[in-house]
């Protein structure tokens, strides 16, 4: 059952970690022509709702697609702190309703609003390298402890009642040296994975 809840849990953020890259949809250019504040959700904006007391604003531009697309589709985005493409979202936010956005450009991607997940999550889908680091180190953490599972699992470690074997006992008398390895590689993924996303995202 834990197994598969992490198993779950590591697709789930994946998941996560592509969209909040900004990596599913048709990728484009946003040029705002003006900005203001806006509140509730906008048709056609963020898939974010946000509240009333959050900072939020609805910018009229163009889209244009990358490769070089001879014409751009005149839109309307609804941006919230975590649709900005810095970590301090609030603060891009209240820059955009000072300046009022114009020339404004967002690098995001446009998702087709008649398929299942534009309807669900918004017609854009803008890069926020924040999010995408939280998801990354959640998926990461959800492969160590699978492979924490794993080896519970197999090696039926710990026992309750105190029936327990050595935690060094299970590990080499308990387990396959299938599992072992596999155990081994999850766990030094997500290990590896942590720091690295430390250090580069």
């Amino acid at each position: 059952m834990f197994v598969a809840i992490f198993v779950v849990m590591a697709a789930w953020f994946s998941f996560q970690a592509v969209y909040s890259s900004g990596s599913i949809g048709t990728g484009g250019t946003f040029t705002a022509t003006s900005c203001e504040e806006s509140f509730g959700r906008t048709p056609g904006g963020s898939h974010r709702n946000g509240s009333s007391h959050e900072p939020q604003v609805t910018c009229e531009g163009a889209f244009r697609p990358d490769g070089g697309a001879a014409t751009a589709t005149s839109v309307r985005m609804t941006l919230h702190p975590g649709d900005a493409p810095v970590s301090d979202g609030d603060e891009y936010i209240r820059r955009l309703m000072d300046s009022g956005g114009k020339g404004t450009e967002l690098h995001t991607a446009r998702l087709n609003p008649d398929s299942a997940i534009g309807s669900v999550l918004g017609e854009f889908n803008t890069s926020n390298p924040e999010k995408t680091e939280q998801s990354v180190l959640a998926v990461l953490f959800s492969l160590f402890f699978l492979a924490a599972g794993i080896f519970c699992l197999r090696a039926d470690w710990p026992r309750g009642g105190g029936g327990s074997v050595p935690l060094k006992v299970a590990w080499s008398q308990s387990v396959g040296a299938g599992t072992r390895g596999t155990v081994i590689t999850v766990a030094a993924v997500a290990v590896v994975g942590i720091v690295l996303t430390r250090i580069f995202i």
